[in-house]
């Protein structure tokens, strides 16, 4: 059953939009679980590996684009033996693992009273 959620922006008390809200429940079987169970692993893998890069190249004072923390981290470790098993995931969620970690510094460095130039 959606909720129904009215937004008011306006002084005059009009209805300006209304926004509709679904809750979903799913069970996935056994197979779809081990590779849910996988690829949150992985993504978890790229996304400590992706905080560990940035930490690096900001403590050498490297400015580091967000395309070479992807190319380290997910291309480059794909062809290593000790992390070929990120072939097996959809890389969709690798790279938002990437993005997630560079959003994380961004606010983090915000809140610290630092100017930062996206890159």
């Amino acid at each position: 059953m959606p909720v129904i959620i009215a937004s008011r922006h306006r002084p005059n008390d009009r209805l300006c939009s209304v926004l509709a809200r679904y809750r979903y429940r799913v069970y996935p079987e056994p197979r779809q679980e081990m590779m849910l169970a996988r690829t949150f692993g992985c993504a978890r893998v790229v996304f400590n590996d992706s905080l560990r890069v940035r930490e690096t190249a900001h403590a050498a004072g490297e400015k580091i684009s967000d395309t070479e923390v992807q190319r380290r981290v997910i291309t480059l470790a794909k062809t290593t033996p000790e992390r070929e098993w990120l072939g097996e995931v959809a890389s969709v969620a690798l790279v938002q693992a990437c993005q997630g970690v560079r959003d994380g510094c961004r606010r983090g460095v915000r809140a610290a009273g630092v100017s930062v130039a996206d890159g």
